[in-house]
């Protein structure tokens, strides 16, 4: 009994203790150690555990053999997967290659065919366009030899014609600093009857203001006799007054005619550079000739029509004067003046001032400035308008005397002028 239970013992501890492991060979050590001993009545078991553990490691080692070949049968599937793609992706890449140098090769085919047929057309038509650019050419030295020699006269006719026009001008240049200077001298000796005629007025109105003065006419020094060559004035006596605005009024219109006579100065040489941009153009495209020296005796003539006779006229009557300057004065400049003396009267003010000038003058308010600029041209209509059924014209000049401003309004009766 002890024994039989010794043996079942220690049969049993192998199991506990030895587990069944992968290795074969400490499987079955074991077993055979532990139970070499033993009866035939407990071997029975540990054969039983060996032939378990046994096959365990037999179906063990089978299962990692397949999953190995399952692993190694995989990496080849995958090895071989890719190696079909890559060669998949060469080959197409081969025929793109390919057909991308056939499509080359045809183009460059195509292109040559169009090059070698021009070629071939150009050679054919070669000799007819030679042909044809020899004739133009002769024609052309034709022409050129024709007409150099008309070139040369008409250039040499239109530098001759620019040469006298320069002359010309260099000429009228002349006669009016002549004529400018001429006035120069007639204001300045005006100015100086001016001032000596004031002076004598201030002497004449002192002595009249004089206490104790009971004398009826009042002689204070001698006449005094101007520089400048002048007739002798036959009248009556004029006042004080009469005699300060003679002059001034001499001034006046002696300034307004320079002024003309600049203006018209001006317009001359602008005319003068028309006509030589006209000429010039003339002798571009045409060698016909001009009439621009008859033009420029005409101006001349005007010119000499309008500054005649001022030297000589200076020293006459008031009533002489007032009528010269009536006449030398035109219609535009005296409402060129008249417009500017208004807008600069109209400038500084205010609306509610120019809204009571449109209800006095009926004209009708928008804006300010426009509203200035309408009272302003319908006071010019008013003016130079009653001048032709009244027979009396306003004219307003403005004068600057030693850089003061003067503005000075006449009205001027054309029949007692006469």
């Amino acid at each position: 009994m002890n024994g039989g239970q010794n043996g079942s013992g220690s049969g049993a501890t192998p199991l506990l203790t030895f587990p069944a492991n992968n290795n074969s060979g400490v499987g079955t050590a074991a077993p055979a150690q532990t139970y070499s001993g033993q009866g035939n009545g407990s071997g029975w078991l540990g054969k039983r555990v060996y032939t378990l553990e046994e096959r365990v490691a037999k179906i063990s080692q089978k299962h990692e053999a397949e999953e190995a070949r399952e692993k190694t049968r995989k990496e080849e599937e995958e090895r071989m997967k890719r190696k079909q793609e890559e060669d998949e992706r060469l080959e197409r890449e081969k025929k793109e290659r390919v057909e991308f140098q056939k499509s080359i090769k045809q183009e460059l085919a195509d292109s040559m065919s169009k090059v070698y047929s021009a070629i071939d057309g150009k050679k054919k038509s070669e000799p007819d366009e030679l042909e044809k650019l020899r004739s133009m050419v002769e024609g052309l030295q034709q022409r050129i030899a024709a007409g150099s020699t008309s070139t040369d006269r008409s250039h040499e006719a239109a530098v001759g014609e620019l040469t006298r026009i320069r002359r010309e001008q260099a000429d009228l240049k002349v006669d009016s600093d002549k004529r400018l200077s001429a006035l120069e001298e007639v204001v300045m000796a005006l100015q100086r009857q001016c001032e000596e005629v004031e002076a004598t007025a201030e002497r004449w109105k002192a002595e009249a203001l004089r206490p104790g003065n009971k004398c009826g006419s009042i002689a204070v020094g001698a006449t005094p006799i101007s520089q400048a060559r002048l007739r002798t004035r036959l009248g009556g006596a004029e006042s004080p007054k009469g005699h300060i605005e003679t002059p001034r009024r001499h001034v006046e219109t002696l300034r307004i005619n320079e002024m003309n006579a600049r203006r018209e100065s001006e317009l001359e040489v602008e005319k003068l550079k028309e006509s030589l941009a006209r000429l010039d153009m003339e002798k571009r495209i045409s060698t016909g000739g001009t009439n621009l020296k008859a033009r420029m005796d005409e101006v001349a003539a005007n010119k000499d029509k309008t500054y005649g006779g001022i030297g000589s006229d200076v020293g006459t009557s008031a009533r002489r004067t007032k009528e010269k300057e009536s006449n030398v004065a035109t219609n535009s400049d005296d409402r060129d003046t008249f417009v500017r003396a208004n807008r600069k009267d109209l400038r500084g003010r205010n609306k509610d001032f120019v809204m009571k000038i449109c209800e006095k003058e009926s004209v009708e308010y928008t804006t300010l400035d426009p509203t200035k600029e309408a009272i302003v041209q319908a006071r010019a209509t008013k003016a130079f308008d009653d001048e032709g059924r009244k027979g009396k014209k306003a004219v307003t000049v403005t004068v600057s005397d030693d850089g003061g401003g003067q503005a000075t309004t006449e009205e001027c009766d054309d029949s007692a002028a006469s």
